[in-house]
């Protein structure tokens, strides 16, 4: 689980792409990220966010991770809530990008509606193919990512059962404290 989460994770450079050219911007993403897999960069994981856009669809990460907290923050902060999430991603990531070594990913099918964008991934490694679906929401003529699901696991579901948890035992506060 942790290889295709570092995965995934690599992939959110597919955050955001025009509803037009969406199915070869992610081919060519996913290029580009294979070669900084099989690269000899002693930083791998900082090349792979140097490709990441800020186009990911944090807004509506943060309303889903959250739940019906996020509608008790103020502004500043659920934006400080925003960038502590971003981090906290980065920090997920960059922990576990050694682990992807040897892996594969090959874009299957891309779908596209009034409202979603999804991006259905295939990733072998250790001799297995595991399945991944990108989400992503029609913004202004673009899609942008809000969640992935890995093994049939969102990872927004993921970090929301952890951070409910959280402020439930210690309360908003608390899961700032934790997460920073």
């Amino acid at each position: 689980m942790k290889k295709l989460l570092i995965i995934a994770l690599s992939l959110a450079s597919l955050y955001a792409y025009k509803i037009d050219t969406f199915k070869d911007d992610i081919v060519l993403d996913v290029a580009k990220i294979q070669d900084i897999f099989k690269g000899d960069s002693n930083d791998k994981s900082q090349d792979l966010f140097n490709l990441l856009k800020d186009d990911l669809d944090i807004e509506l990460m943060t309303k889903l991770v959250l739940s019906k907290n996020a509608n008790e923050l103020s502004a500043e902060k659920l934006a400080e809530f925003q960038n502590i999430f971003i981090e906290r991603l980065k920090k997920d990531f960059s922990s576990k990008i050694d682990l992807v070594k040897g892996s594969s990913l090959e874009l299957t099918s891309t779908n596209i509606d009034d409202k979603r964008c999804q991006a259905n991934m295939k990733v072998e490694y250790e001799e297995q193919v595991k399945e991944m679906i990108f989400k992503f929401r029609i913004i202004n003529n673009e899609c942008k990512l809000y969640d992935i699901d890995i093994l049939n696991t969102s990872l927004i579901a993921s970090y929301r059962a952890q951070f409910l948890d959280i402020i439930k035992q210690s309360g908003i506060n608390g899961l700032f404290e934790k997460l920073k």
